[in-house]
């Protein structure tokens, strides 16, 4: 992921089917590109930080 403050193993919240959020520390910067999820594979398209959450 770019950057790659964004990289790591979080326990996540699901929002709705196409939804989910993650509590990270601090702001990793703006999202640049990348990203996956696992269980059921899914790719990221979007990421914004807000509040200690993604």
């Amino acid at each position: 992921m770019s950057p790659t403050a964004w990289n790591g193993s979080y326990s996540v919240t699901v929002t709705d089917p196409t939804h989910f959020t993650v509590a990270i520390a601090g702001n990793p910067g703006a999202y640049v590109a990348g990203g996956q999820v696992s269980a059921p594979l899914s790719f990221i398209s979007a990421a914004a930080w807000s509040g200690s959450r993604v």
